[in-house]
């Protein structure tokens, strides 16, 4: 309650009007907006905090085993899609879109016949669903079309080094080569600046998973 009585106030100041004064259109328009910069202030908070935390050290354990895992298996459609989705979402981006299409569409119906009116709302449904579709399939087309996706996927992990083969190739690299790791909930990625190599969470065993997970804290390498 305090919270809508805080938008009223603030549209009102800004149109000398009442809120309640105002037509239906604009009274929607402006609690969009104001939910809006409401939004985008809270993402930036966010972002701010993470950068601060990624500044902070990252305490790093010894981890004194002989690491020697062998892992095989391929990786699904659907678990590189969601990975690929979450790696390219913009919250930003996305709240801007998703609360300004509807802000300027009321705001255009204003000065149209009513027929157009309603054809409005469904050019913003087919806007969306356009960007989806073509997102997804993006992904699918690149998914089919790398060629180690297609087969079984070997990986070979040490405490020195890091190594991935499949039919058409095969890739070693030191662990010192990687710059930052992130955890997802099917992937461990690996970055060499913005080029990640990753490996499926399901192709370890659950004592297996919890070794790496060791392992990981034992390199200089940051972590998100």
């Amino acid at each position: 309650m305090f919270g809508l009585n805080f938008i009223f106030v603030i549209i009102g100041y800004i149109t000398n009007t009442p809120f309640l004064d105002l037509q239906p259109s604009m009274q929607i328009v402006g609690v969009l907006g104001i939910g809006l910069c409401f939004s985008l202030s809270f993402l930036a908070l966010k972002s701010g905090l993470r950068i601060i935390r990624k500044d902070k050290p990252r305490e790093i354990i010894p981890y004194s085993q002989q690491l020697n895992l062998h892992l095989s298996g391929r990786i699904v459609y659907n678990d590189y899609r969601n990975l690929i989705l979450s790696l390219s979402f913009n919250p930003i981006n996305w709240t801007l879109i998703i609360m300004i299409g509807p802000m300027y569409s009321i705001m255009y119906s204003n000065s149209v016949s009513s027929e157009v009116k309603l054809l409005i709302p469904i050019g913003i449904l087919l806007f969306f669903f356009l960007i989806v579709g073509t997102t997804l399939r993006s992904i699918k087309k690149q998914y089919r079309d790398s060629a180690y996706l297609q087969h079984q996927l070997h990986y070979t992990l040490e405490n020195a080094t890091f190594r991935i083969h499949g039919e058409t190739f095969d890739s070693t690299l030191q662990w010192t080569h990687f710059t930052k790791v992130k955890e997802t909930k099917n992937f461990f990625l690996f970055f060499q600046g913005r080029v990640a190599n990753f490996i499926p969470k399901n192709m370890f065993s659950e004592t297996e998973l919890i070794e790496f997970k060791s392992f990981i804290n034992s390199l200089n390498i940051s972590a998100t």
